[in-house]
């Protein structure tokens, strides 16, 4: 039988080390916990830490979403309640799925469990699809014989985090939109109607006011240099594109970001919601707090929140607490630090960081009511000021004519 070498909590500050006899490393973290402690870290006596992980080839049939996953999630937790076996359960949800890719992984999941391997193992072989948390998850779900629970919980993770984003989407698509039908009017405004109607007065011998004259140097620049512009465009996303791939400049578009008036705030509060429930769902799942942080490390959008939670982790794992070694870096504010001290202490890290969550939850959904309704006048506002400057330089050779007439 493998014998596994561990880290675990006694309490905030104490921390022991043993070695346990299991077959598995899910069954060795659920022994440790029977044992009254915290997991920290595990890894198998005399193992390598390197995994190879068989991707299969499915890449063509497109891609699966996360509102389908959480569907495929919620439907086999239902199947697995009810008493079908974990086997049967994937061949019906494999006839009944529309997503070609998910459909074809389904059918690979049900052979590979048939031959022995477990559900985690199984989706192990798929980390594009299913996410480092996803796996996690189930596998000590397997562990502790509650994957029916697990299966629940992850998909009310999901949902909820779909939920979120559906929120976002619908405050900005409005704006979106807007910005997108008044740029167009401005391009026609300028590279049509304005040419003609100036046209007409040019024609008739009429000196153009300055206002007319610069406007319409920027039309016929538009008009005979269209394809500079949108190589200019394109350049520039190539250029940040390629910044984005260096750490350096990852770290200056991530401060961009951040100091950006309403929407940085907004961005910091919705990573701390996701850092704390993510968090959360997976020690509360039995999965170690080291392993927990790695996971939470990559599905953090800010470089910032990611440099503190890789210190944080060094930190842990030399034995700090986890408050104390978030404590220590610069993006987490006091208020997340202190819950987390508080949820230490008292034994109940997980609900004081679910507490945490919905506090910022709450907060981002303020924050996204009050910017997507301070961004539709401030849309109509520029786009009239815009199409109003061109209207009054089209305008002003009538107001010179009538003043000539006069």
């Amino acid at each position: 039988m493998p014998r596994y070498l561990y880290k675990a909590k006694k309490g905030p500050r104490e921390i022991t080390e043993g070695e346990i006899d299991a077959d598995s490393e899910s069954q060795a973290l659920a022994k440790i916990g029977a044992l009254g402690l915290f997991p920290v870290s595990i890894r198998q006596k005399g193992g390598t830490d390197a995994e190879i992980k068989e991707v299969a080839p499915l890449g063509f049939l497109g891609r699966v979403k996360t509102s389908d996953l959480a569907v495929f999630t919620r439907q086999l937790a239902d199947l697995l309640e009810s008493g079908i076996t974990i086997v049967n359960g994937l061949d019906i949800l494999e006839k009944q799925t529309e997503n070609k890719k998910l459909k074809a992984i389904i059918a690979e999941l049900s052979d590979h469990i048939r031959g022995g391997g477990t559900l985690a193992a199984s989706l192990d072989r798929y980390p594009a699809v299913f996410p480092p948390l996803y796996i996690s998850m189930v596998r000590s779900g397997e562990a502790s014989g509650a994957i029916e629970k697990v299966l629940n919980r992850l998909a009310d993770f999901m949902e909820q985090q779909e939920e979120f984003k559906t929120k976002v989407q619908a405050a900005l698509a409005y704006p979106i939109l807007m910005a997108c039908v008044g740029v167009i009017t401005i391009v026609v405004l300028l590279t049509f109607v304005m040419p003609r109607v100036v046209g007409i007065f040019e024609d008739l011998g009429q000196s153009l006011p300055v206002l007319t004259l610069i406007l319409l140097g920027i039309s016929n620049f538009i008009r005979q240099f269209w394809y500079v512009v949108i190589a200019l465009l394109l350049f520039l996303f190539f250029v940040i594109k390629q910044v984005s791939r260096t750490q350096e400049g990852k770290a200056f578009l991530d401060k961009l970001k951040n100091d950006t008036p309403l929407m940085g705030p907004l961005l910091k509060k919705t990573d701390i919601a996701r850092f704390a429930g993510t968090l959360a769902t997976l020690l509360n799942n039995g999965v170690t707090i080291l392993h927990s942080l790695e996971i939470v490390e990559g599905i953090m959008s800010s470089e910032a929140a990611k440099k503190d939670i890789r210190a944080a982790f060094t930190k842990v794992r030399d034995g700090a607490s986890l408050a104390r070694a978030l404590a220590e870096g610069q993006y987490f504010p006091l208020f997340v630090t202190n819950m987390i001290s508080v949820g230490e202490e008292s034994g109940q890290l997980e609900r004081a960081l679910f507490k945490v969550a919905d506090s910022y939850e709450r907060q981002t959904n303020k924050m996204i009511k009050i910017i997507s309704s301070l961004i539709e006048p401030v849309m109509i506002l520029v786009m009239g000021l815009m199409v109003g400057f061109i209207v009054i330089s089209i305008l002003l050779p009538i107001f010179q004519i009538s003043l000539i007439a006069k």
